[in-house]
């Protein structure tokens, strides 16, 4: 007989959208429409496999439940807390006093439901230090990798400095390893996805950076601006 799946944990996109709700409406019932709402997004949202959802996968009462979670999480909550998970409460911890902020992430997450990005080989790692959800990352590297914006900013490098380099560490990559590796450098938003919005980027808005000093620059928290990232490298 084969076992019917039970439902995966939820995640800090899932999370996010329903404390948006919350922080909006608080503990509304699973019959609201907003709780309606809130449940067919999270199911359409491409993050759980299909054959690892329950049939109640993310279901209204489901939500329903998840509002009451972070409800009895809430700091200065005097009753039992429900069992929920870890994020009921990391979610107050770091951004219960950021309504706005929750807000512009949900809204991140929920305009990028729906494009279907493809995963990020590093996107759990990168949701361990932001906690800022897989959906938005990922629509955020598929900015990063726009190649007309890649090869506008890799001009105006090579105007600025006679060369391409990297605008954090300085780092040549031709004159390191050869002709082959002028080419690898890539582009990084300075503002993320969730704060600066679907707008059209301009060449300030991104650095041109090697693989390194990209990879870093995901991994800081608050996320870095160039004067951030070059103290870094200078302070080896």
């Amino acid at each position: 007989m084969v076992s019917k799946p039970q439902n995966p944990d939820w995640t800090w996109d899932e999370e996010l959208l329903v404390f948006d709700v919350y922080l909006k409406l608080g503990c509304v019932g699973r019959k609201h429409p907003a709780v309606i709402e809130l449940s067919a997004i999270l199911r359409s949202l491409p993050i759980h496999p299909e054959d690892t959802r329950a049939e109640t996968f993310r279901n209204t009462n489901g939500v329903e439940r998840k509002l009451g979670d972070i409800h009895t999480h809430r700091p200065g909550y005097t009753g039992r807390p429900t069992r929920g998970s870890t994020i009921d409460s990391d979610v107050w911890t770091k951004y219960g006093d950021a309504p706005d902020l929750v807000h512009q992430l949900a809204g991140a997450i929920r305009a990028g439901a729906f494009t279907v990005p493809t995963p990020e080989d590093d996107e759990l790692d990168i949701e361990k230090t932001h906690s800022e959800g897989r959906i938005a990352y990922r629509v955020h590297r598929r900015r990063e990798r726009d190649p007309k914006l890649r090869e506008r900013k890799r001009a105006a490098v090579r105007k600025e400095h006679g060369s391409l380099r990297c605008e954090a560490c300085s780092a040549n990559l031709k004159e390191l390893y050869g002709t082959d590796a002028a080419d690898v450098y890539e582009c990084h938003h300075l503002i993320p996805l969730h704060a600066s919005g679907e707008v059209e980027t301009t060449l300030g808005d991104v650095a041109l950076l090697c693989p390194t000093c990209h990879r870093i620059a995901h991994r800081i928290s608050p996320w870095p601006d160039l004067t951030t990232l070059r103290a870094l490298r200078a302070s080896d």
